[in-house]
């Protein structure tokens, strides 16, 4: 008689356990990317404002080798900067937060992708142990029918001349 496997429960949570797991890579994964792409954003837009800064510079230096600039014009030029400069520094501030944030986001990833293998391989090991537990209830069968065959064999061939 074959018996029932008793951590069949148990394996199906396991397996339950690894597509759990494999979501919460995918959802990880995603806010990595996202992450990343936010911080390859502010990097772009801090650039470009840098870059804007820079040219308004040059145009002004050349307005002033040109003695096109009044003391007033200079006056307002620095007002300018200080502006420019605080814009700069805002944009260089979230350019790090979202470098930190997609630094955490891979964390997080590489934290889910652990997990996912830890469930995989706690899976594999519930589903080693059912295949010998299910190659043990094989070979019992087959000894349970060798065992019957020569039961049959032995009545039909020694059983005639006892009697």
């Amino acid at each position: 008689m074959l018996k029932k496997y008793t951590l069949e429960p148990l394996r199906e949570l396991r397996h339950d356990r690894v597509a759990e797991r494999s979501r919460a890579v995918g959802v990880a994964q995603a806010a990595h990317l996202a992450a990343r792409e936010a911080a390859f954003a502010a990097r772009q837009l801090r650039e470009a404002e840098q870059a804007r800064a820079l040219a308004v510079r040059q145009a002004e230096r050349q307005r002033l080798e040109a003695g096109e600039v009044l003391v007033a014009d200079l006056q307002q030029g620095e007002r300018y900067w200080v502006g420019a400069s605080e814009r700069a520094l805002g944009l260089l501030k979230n350019e790090v937060g979202a470098e930190q944030k997609a630094a955490t986001a891979a964390d997080g990833e590489h934290r889910a992708r652990g997990e996912l293998a830890q469930a995989r391989a706690d899976a594999e090991a519930l589903d080693r142990h059912h295949a010998r537990f299910a190659a043990e209830q094989r070979r019992s069968a087959d000894l349970a029918e060798e065992e019957a065959q020569l039961d049959r064999w032995t009545a039909d061939n020694y059983g005639k001349h006892r009697a």
